[in-house]
């Protein structure tokens, strides 16, 4: 963890949110099927293999031990401390009331938000989060701009704040990082828990889906990735 000022601590506790981030590797059978995952510093045993090791060496770079039969099938950063995020929206309506709710607390502080080429519903809270983080700390003449995008089947977010403390701004930036780290292994359609890989062979793209979403008939249906209301296309 990069060192931290006073006032940047003194803004985590205040707000809930702590962007700090550490990282979690995928352990599983050979042919790539997940069978756990562990943080930095965490053992984890796995029943009828043994037990793997993910430490650092002294040199900030982490050694993953692993026994015979399992493999090291992704390397992700996660939230060091679990974040503390709404449910998803269960319709298009409330979809785009929320969404409109965060525009309108950005534009107070002469920003904006923008969606670009994603407004996956299953993320929603966890931008939700972020603007309210964000309305939390900074001043009246402050000015941010946050743009949010899918990109490889993963949330991509982009905070810029120009703030009159510097700690702030190094703060509000940081938040980028912590909602892509959070939305990382979460369900784009339904916020559960999900993992990242194409549908089928013929399609090239990768999302972010629970298993339960990639079973039904038509995961990808604009009503739930893409959710309008009614009478207006998406």
């Amino acid at each position: 963890m990069n060192e931290r000022s006073a006032v940047y601590e003194f803004l985590a506790r205040k707000t809930g949110l702590d962007p700090a981030l550490t990282l979690e590797i995928d352990v599983g059978l050979p042919g790539g099927r997940k069978v756990g995952a562990v943080r930095v510093g965490e053992r984890l045993d796995v029943p009828g293999h043994g037990a793997v090791h993910f430490v650092e060496d002294g040199t900030g770079w982490p050694l993953v031990t692993l026994p015979e039969g399992l493999e090291h099938i992704g390397t992700r950063s996660v939230p060091l401390f679990d974040p503390k995020l709404s449910a998803a929206p269960v319709s298009a309506t409330e979809y785009w009331e929320r969404t409109a709710m965060i525009a309108a607390q950005v534009a107070v502080f002469d920003g904006r938000f923008q969606w670009a080429g994603g407004r996956e519903n299953g993320w929603l809270p966890i931008v939700e989060r972020v603007v309210d983080t964000i309305v939390a700390v900074l001043g009246a003449r402050d000015v941010v701009t946050m743009m949010c995008q899918r990109t490889f089947g993963m949330l991509g977010v982009w905070i810029r704040a120009e703030c009159r403390d510097l700690d702030v701004g190094k703060y509000v930036a940081d938040l980028g990082a912590w909602a892509e780290a959070t939305a990382s292994g979460r369900c784009m359609v339904s916020g559960k828990p999900g993992w990242r890989g194409r549908l089928n062979d013929e399609d090239p793209w990768e999302y972010t889906l629970s298993d339960r979403v990639r079973e039904l008939p038509d995961p990808l249906a604009p009503e739930r990735v893409y959710p309008c209301p009614s009478g207006r296309r998406s």
